[in-house]
């Protein structure tokens, strides 16, 4: 199976006493999971995962109960509390124009508007303002706010992101001070990755209510 995954949602707790488990949807289509058969359950802690076949899917509420092979007791299910449900990326759901996942920003190039190498993508970190976009030029890591102001264009096909940097967000001593003070006052966590979309013409999430971030 593909080692590179998508996470669609995290276990939350058992359901019953048979083995169903409630899941919170970590995907803007939680409808999706009554499509899929087999998954992979992700323990980020003890970085295990193991392909499983799902076996019954129904919803409740905002929740998903999905019912998996092998887990039949209340605590087969209890042991899977806090496992990722992930799928293979290549199973990611399709996009419309103009919406694009932030992991598909990895490896990208960043430029300016005038064509100056800022360097490429290295991962996605949520703040609670808005998602910023780590990039590293080799030596350094940037911050980038996701935001209309900044980012001009999302080139994946051309794996390009052209920005306009406001005064001092590129400048080193600016840059070094505004990430020690953002990810030490704000909480930023990294983030695995989510099948969450995002609007390049909004420069924000689809749906903003999920966060699902993990630390």
């Amino acid at each position: 199976m593909n080692d590179r995954l998508v996470v669609i949602g995290e276990i939350a707790r058992p359901h019953g006493l048979r083995g169903e488990i409630r899941v919170t949807p970590l995907t803007d289509r939680p409808e999706r999971f009554e499509g899929v058969t087999e998954c992979v359950l992700w323990d980020r802690a003890h970085d295990t995962r193991e392909p499983r076949r799902i076996t019954g899917v129904r919803r409740q509420g905002a929740a998903v109960l999905l019912s998996l092979a092998g887990c039949e007791t209340l605590e087969a299910a209890g042991a899977l509390i806090g496992c990722l449900v992930a799928l293979p990326e290549a199973e990611a759901m399709p996009l419309l124009p103009g919406h694009f996942y932030p992991w598909q920003l990895e490896g990208c190039r960043v430029l300016t508007e005038d064509g100056r190498e800022v360097g490429r993508v290295l991962r996605i970190e949520q703040s609670p303002a808005q998602d910023l976009w780590v990039v590293i030029d080799g030596v350094r890591e940037r911050l980038i706010p996701a935001v209309a102001e900044i980012v001009l264009e999302v080139d994946l096909t051309g794996g390009r992101v052209v920005i306009r940097p406001p005064d001092g967000l590129l400048d080193r001593e600016t840059m070094e001070a505004s990430i020690n003070e953002a990810r030490e006052a704000s909480g930023i966590k990294r983030s695995v990755k989510l099948e969450e979309i995002f609007d390049f013409r909004l420069m924000q999430r689809v749906n903003d209510e999920l966060q699902g971030w993990q630390p």
